[in-house]
Formats: structure tokens, C-alpha cells, sequence
């Protein structure tokens, strides 16, 4: 048998004939055989990257694992800056926060908190935050009116801060001296279903204490579930409702000192059946209004929670 006829032979012709294409397709040079060219139209650029690695892993060469490692990395990386900028100029891909809009969650540490969550609050028990800072901060309440008239002057305080609770009923007059220890109260008129919220300022040298009242929310949502958020700074505080901004106000004297040891309280015990709050959430700092937009969708789903306690008339 000639040498050519031998199988062997032709095998082994083959597989150097092979050997040599992969060679030139991995050292990017000018195809000099056949099977080169045929590999190279056959599989474009990609084919030649990855079967090149493909082939030096085959051959168990670590040139070859290397380098399908780099490319896939490389891949990734690229998607990844490009997801990064369709998030931060055109539409939110990613969702660093609870609140955030993106699809895609990115677990991160929150720095919400978060009380009265399984049932309204009582008018005693303060919410259960830790570091509260003195303002600077964000509050989120989903509240309920009942609609029950109240022939009464007590104005129906929602939100508030104090180092005790607050049981004693006030006229809109007496807010300052009925609360010695807030710097600011969230409150509703006592016939009417308007929305305000007042802080307590000093002037000549400490010695007077001012309250500064925003303009109203007139008509807030009656018997059904609201989210009230609250952006309180030294400078402004805003007001949003079910997370559209209705009112804001500059502060015009400085923020009165309250106790170091301070709590939010919601509701008082006079206007209890009337005024629900809960799922009371605080940040320790300000939120922006997207963020706040996206913690709207929190009210949507607690009817139930207050109907438990109170049923619509």
C-alpha cells in the first residue's frame, strides 16, 4: 500500500492540514491553505474569536481559556455601561431603593424606617424610629378620614413631635403652647377637610416662640386612603399627597430646640375615630420627588387595613 493510500497517513495529513488553519486564524495572518479561508468566510469575526478559544481549549491550552474569559468579560462589561446610560439619560433601569423605578433591583442597604405597620396608630405610642435628626428628614403616612362631622374647634393633628404624648385638646390659637416640645405639627382644620402644617420658630433671641403655617390643601381624599409625605428642612418643608407636591413654604425664622429625646406621634386621643394614620415611615434625610412619586403606590393596597377598624359610612 503506497503511502497516501494508507488511512493513517490521511488522517494524519488532516488533522495537520486543520492544525494549520486554526494556527493562521489564531495569529490573524493571511490564510495560506483552504481550509483556512473556508473556516474564516464560514464564521466572520466572532466564529474566529471563539473558535480560536474554543480550539486552544480543546488542546488544553490556557491561551485559549484566557482569552474566551476576556471576551465574555468583555461583553458584559460592555452591556453593563450601556444599561448605565440608558438608566441615567433616558429611561431607570436599575433599583437602588424600595422607591426606585427600575426593573432591575440592586440590593442596597435602606435607610428607611418603618412603624405602625400592622394596624392604625394609637395616640400614646409614639413611632418606634432610631436617630431621629432634629429636621432634615422625610415622613410618610398613608391616612384615613372617616368623614364624621366634628362639631368641635379641635384642630385634627395627624402628625407630630414631642418627648411625651400630646392628650389635651387645642384650638388652632393654642397649638404653641398645647405642644411646648414640636417644631412642627401636621394638621387638619377641625370642620373642614384642609390639610396644613405648621413649625414652631424663635425670634428675639430665643425668647418667642412663632408658629409659621403653610397655605392649605383644601379637600384632601375623605374615606378613602391617602399617602401624606412630609419634607421638613430648616429652610422649607413640602407637602405631598399621594406623591404629587401640593404645598411648600420657606421658613422664615430658625427652628425652636426640642428635647434631645423626641418622638413622632400621630393622631391625638380626641379626633382617634375620626383621623386614622398608618405605615409611618421615616428617612433621616430628604427625599427627592422621584422618590417620593415612587413610595406613593404604598396607600394603594391598606383600605383593608383601616376598614378593619373604621367601616365608610
Amino acid at each position: 500500500m503506497s503511502y497516501f493510500a494508507n488511512p493513517d497517513n490521511l488522517k494524519a495529513r488532516a488533522a495537520a492540514a486543520q492544525a494549520a488553519a486554526i494556527a493562521e486564524l489564531r495569529k490573524d495572518a493571511p490564510c495560506r491553505t483552504a481550509a483556512c479561508e473556508q473556516a474564516r468566510a464560514s464564521t466572520g469575526i466572532m466564529g474566529w474569536i471563539t473558535g480560536a478559544a474554543f480550539s486552544g481549549a480543546n488542546s488544553s491550552s490556557p491561551t485559549g481559556i484566557f482569552g474566551l474569559l476576556f471576551y465574555t468579560a468583555l461583553a458584559i462589561f460592555v452591556v453593563f455601561l450601556t444599561l448605565m446610560f440608558v438608566h441615567f439619560t433616558m429611561y431607570p433601569i436599575f433599583s437602588f431603593s424600595p422607591n426606585d423605578a427600575g426593573f432591575i433591583p440592586v440590593p442596597t442597604a435602606s435607610d428607611q424606617q418603618l412603624d405602625f405597620k400592622n394596624g392604625p396608630a394609637t395616640y400614646d405610642l409614639s413611632a418606634n424610629f432610631t436617630g431621629l435628626p432634629a429636621c432634615s428628614y422625610t415622613l410618610g403616612a398613608d391616612v384615613y378620614l372617616s368623614g364624621n362631622f366634628m362639631t368641635s374647634e379641635v384642630p385634627r393633628v395627624i402628625l407630630y413631635r414631642s418627648n411625651a404624648p400630646v392628650t389635651t385638646a387645642s384650638t388652632v390659637d393654642g397649638l404653641v403652647s398645647t405642644y411646648p416640645d414640636t417644631n412642627f405639627i401636621v394638621w387638619l382644620d377641625p370642620l373642614k377637610n384642609d390639610l396644613y402644617m405648621s413649625v414652631i420658630t424663635t425670634g428675639d433671641g430665643g425668647s418667642t416662640r412663632t408658629i409659621e403655617t403653610t397655605d392649605p390643601i383644601e379637600n384632601v381624599p375623605v374615606r378613602k386612603t391617602f399617602r401624606l409625605s412630609v419634607v421638613f428642612t430648616p429652610q422649607f418643608v413640602e407637602l405631598y399627597i399621594n406623591g404629587k407636591l401640593e404645598k411648600s413654604m420657606a421658613i422664615v425664622g430658625q427652628l425652636t430646640t426640642i428635647p434631645e429625646e423626641s418622638y413622632i406621634y400621630p393622631t391625638i386621643r380626641p379626633i382617634l375615630s375620626n383621623v386614622l394614620v398608618g405605615n409611618v415611615s421615616m428617612w433621616p434625610r430628604i427625599l427627592t420627588a422621584r422618590e417620593i412619586r415612587a413610595n406613593e403606590g404604598a396607600a394603594k393596597k391598606t383600605d383593608v387595613f383601616f376598614f378593619k377598624t373604621v367601616s365608610p359610612h
